[in-house]
């Protein structure tokens, strides 16, 4: 009986033991230090705020232009500047697009990274399509908000 007792008594420590040892055990360890995840993107990107100082629609000039300067262009000859006299702080973005068969009725500049790109909005398509259509805006934007700007996409 001794030996029963003892055993039971050795079996109560141990079930007391074991059931410490998986109470401990079950505790959620410490969460891992906190990282912060952060997502960069460059200030300014989306629509800037430019006014159209040059659209043609339906542009006929000489070829694709995507152009950014001090000084305006003349669209029907973007290799030649100063068709109009530029403003100080203010910087000149030429630009034309494909729309398709579709005529556009606005333009607007918007950014991406240090690329800026003209959207053509509105209008309606030509029932007749020979040619695709290639609309050219001007915008002239405040300086600032071109900065860091290297290239202009005429896609």
């Amino acid at each position: 009986m001794r030996v029963i007792v003892a055993l039971v008594a050795s079996v109560l420590v141990v079930g007391l033991a074991v059931a410490a040892v998986v109470r401990v055990g079950a505790e959620a360890p410490p969460p891992p230090p906190a990282t912060t995840m952060t997502t960069t993107t460059t200030p300014g990107d989306g629509r800037v705020a430019a006014e159209v100082v040059d659209f043609l629609p339906d542009y006929g000039g000489p070829g694709r232009v995507a152009v950014m300067g001090a000084v305006p262009v003349d669209p029907d000859d973007p290799t030649r500047a100063g068709h109009r006299p530029a403003t100080p702080g203010v910087t000149y973005v030429a630009v034309t697009g494909l729309t398709g068969c579709r005529v556009p009725t606005h333009a607007e500049l918007w950014r991406a990274g240090a690329t800026v790109h003209a959207r053509f909005t509105g209008g309606v398509d030509r029932p007749e399509c020979f040619r695709a259509v290639t609309p050219f805006a001007q915008f002239a934007v405040d300086a600032r908000a071109l900065q860091g700007v290297t290239a202009v996409s005429d896609d």
